[in-house]
């Protein structure tokens, strides 16, 4: 039912990985995991920082725990992480050798000064939701359609910076990595035309 040409051209050409799993099934802790590739129990980080008080393990990362791009940083790489953090209330990405704009928390970037200039040049004025569904007690947002364009949207926000960290990058002489985080896949969805309208709700299984 859902058509992801993309995502099949890229794995025709690439590679599946068919059997990977995570080792932790919440935010923060997977992507610490990833970071510094030490399990949660390791690196202590082993729920969403916002709840660590209500359940445990740690807020940040240790000083003394290395990322990965730290590793590369000190071999030379140029280093662009774009998107989504979400670990801990004070480490950032630059703290580990990145490049790139940094999104506090759980980050979503609607009211971030850097999402609302490329809004203001695709001659938007700010991001606004329109048809929004709310749980029952009308505080947590399930889904809305963004106005504007398909480009106003914030995966293209985030691809568009990753195409420039690539280009500029590639122009370079040194070797490069780029992470790139989208918000999701969970709800809340915040998304324009034409996706918000492409399937209907009867067509889905």
């Amino acid at each position: 039912v859902v058509k992801t040409p993309h995502l099949d051209a890229l794995a025709a050409a690439g590679t599946r990985f068919t059997h990977a799993f995570t080792p932790a099934a919440i935010c923060t802790p997977a992507r610490a995991c990833i970071q510094t590739g030490l399990s949660p129990r390791k690196h202590g980080l082993i729920f969403n920082w916002e709840f660590w008080r209500f359940r445990g393990g740690e807020l940040n990362l240790q000083p003394d725990t290395r990322c990965f791009s730290q590793e590369l940083r000190d071999a030379g790489w140029n280093l662009a992480h774009i998107g989504k953090w979400h670990i801990g209330d004070v480490n950032t990405p630059a703290d580990y050798g990145y490049e790139g704009e940094y999104y506090p928390g759980y980050g979503y970037p609607d009211k971030h000064p850097h999402y609302l200039a490329y809004l203001r040049r695709l001659g938007l004025d700010g991001f606004k939701l329109a048809e929004q569904l709310h749980d029952p007690s009308g505080s947590i947002l399930y889904y809305g359609r963004q106005e504007g364009p398909p480009e106003c949207s914030i995966p293209h926000y985030l691809a568009h910076q990753t195409v420039a960290a690539i280009e500029r990058y590639s122009a370079a002489e040194k070797p490069f990595f780029i992470s790139c985080n989208f918000w999701g896949p969970h709800a809340p969805f915040r998304i324009p035309d034409p996706y918000f309208s492409m399937y209907g709700p009867d067509g889905i299984e």
